[in-house]
């Protein structure tokens, strides 16, 4: 859908765009979200590892040990899983959804537009979320007039709220 340009400008109006209150708010929901997925999976690969350790007795204080001393292995399988899962919270769902966003996105009403007012599309949300893991200390660049991270001017996006 092709839009006129002084509907682009308002759909991408400075005071539309989301500031550093924003973001951080977004940001501290994906941590709590984060969290909570990785004591869910935590939970899960514990289990997995008291099922299928070779440890005598039934005391988890010893389990524990003997893991640690004798099948190093499980936990170093089991924090692969919870970092492989973190990651694929982080880059893969938001990719499923129709308008590519973080969780901590939606609960803060934010979104991202690019430079036409166009929703971006899924390959411009993984351009941008690598980006913006790679030049994290970016996100102080928001402090701007123009409200915009170094990932968002290198994609060309806005994070705008409505």
């Amino acid at each position: 859908m092709a839009l006129n340009e002084e509907w682009i400008q308002k759909l991408t109006a400075v005071h539309y765009r989301a500031g550093i209150g924003s973001r951080i708010l977004g940001f501290i929901y994906d941590l709590i979200t984060m969290f909570f997925l990785w004591v869910i999976v935590g939970i899960f690969t514990t289990l997995w590892m008291l099922v299928t350790s070779n440890a005598p007795g039934d005391d988890f204080i010893f389990i524990r040990t003997y893991i640690l001393e004798n099948e190093p292995h499980l936990f170093y399988t089991a924090i692969g899983i919870q970092i492989f899962v973190l990651l694929l919270y982080l880059f893969v769902l938001p990719v499923t959804f129709k308008i590519p966003r973080s969780v901590g996105m939606m609960m803060a009403g934010t979104k991202f537009l690019d430079m036409n007012a166009n929703e971006i599309t899924k390959l411009t949300f993984l351009k941008r979320e690598c980006l913006k893991w790679i030049l994290f200390p970016g996100i102080f660049l928001s402090l701007r007039k123009s409200k915009q991270s170094a990932a968002d001017s290198l994609t060309k996006t806005y994070v705008t709220y409505y």
